[in-house]
């Protein structure tokens, strides 16, 4: 496998950036990345529930300083306070999709049948997602049932807090015409390239020194789950690009039970 720096490079310098140029691409890129948005809170609370005490009846934790950082981030991350009140940052980037007109059906339909009781393997398989964003959110949660508290933190952190505002920054950039367009959209890349880069992230690596502390297994398994998120995420950005530069290469099919009717999506 790459190494984490070789993986972390091909990331930030991927033409899939320099693609979302247009509204339509806009939409490509969002639609897909909306489930990275979703499964980071599963990232999130999975951290939660290891390092505090969210049960009833309520015991202390046994590392307050871990308890207190992923409480820290939980706050933000969960109910930010937003220019139209206080909204989790999915709600915020689900609002952005409606304005730049990006296809919902995937990530709402897959939402549904969370809320029915579906597992989210069954849920991903259909609800009609593309191959490389049924991947990328199985390998997130192959992590976070197979892997310890320290390989979760892993991925949390180097795949994702210290990941983003490099990404965002390049997004942004990219994307700048619309800055006046879809104020939602840019008001979420913006407050993730502030509170990551200049809170969350320096907790997170905080957090992640403390749970492996002089470990060198413990670090050694951490780089190893967060190399298999990035080369997720690789797969990701890869698979968007793909539909940018051609459009019939992934048609949704949302329901394809026995019943129902395949849906085309546009994009």
């Amino acid at each position: 496998m790459p190494s984490l720096k070789l993986l972390r490079g091909r990331i930030n310098d991927h033409p899939v950036y320099a693609a979302v140029q247009r509204q339509s691409a806009l939409g490509v890129f969002a639609a897909r990345h909306v489930f990275a948005v979703w499964d980071f809170m599963s990232l999130l609370k999975r951290l939660q529930q290891e390092l505090t005490c969210v049960i009833v009846p309520w015991t202390a934790p046994a590392n307050p300083a871990a308890a207190r950082l992923i409480n820290e981030i939980v706050l933000g991350e969960e109910s930010d306070e937003t220019p139209t009140g206080f909204l989790s940052h999915y709600e915020l980037y689900r609002r952005a999709m409606d304005e730049i007109g990006a296809p919902t059906v995937w990530i709402d339909d897959f939402l549904r049948r969370l809320q029915r009781g579906e597992p989210v393997s069954t849920a991903l398989g259909n609800c009609g997602a593309p191959e490389a964003v049924v991947q990328f959110v199985e390998t997130t949660f192959s992590i976070l049932t197979e892997g310890s508290v320290h390989e979760i933190a892993a991925v949390f952190t180097l795949s994702r807090e210290d990941l983003v505002p490099d990404m965002f920054v390049r997004v942004t950039t990219e994307c700048a015409m619309f800055r006046g367009d879809y104020p939602h959209f840019f008001y979420y890349l913006d407050r993730h390239i502030e509170i990551d880069s200049g809170s969350h992230g320096p907790l997170a690596h905080r957090l992640l020194a403390d749970l492996c502390g002089d470990n060198a297994e413990r670090w050694q398994q951490a780089e190893s789950a967060a190399c298999r998120a990035l080369t997720a995420r690789l797969r990701l950005w890869d698979g968007v690009l793909a539909a940018i530069q051609d459009p019939t290469t992934e048609l949704a099919r949302p329901g394809q039970e026995a019943g129902r009717a395949p849906v085309l999506v546009p994009i």
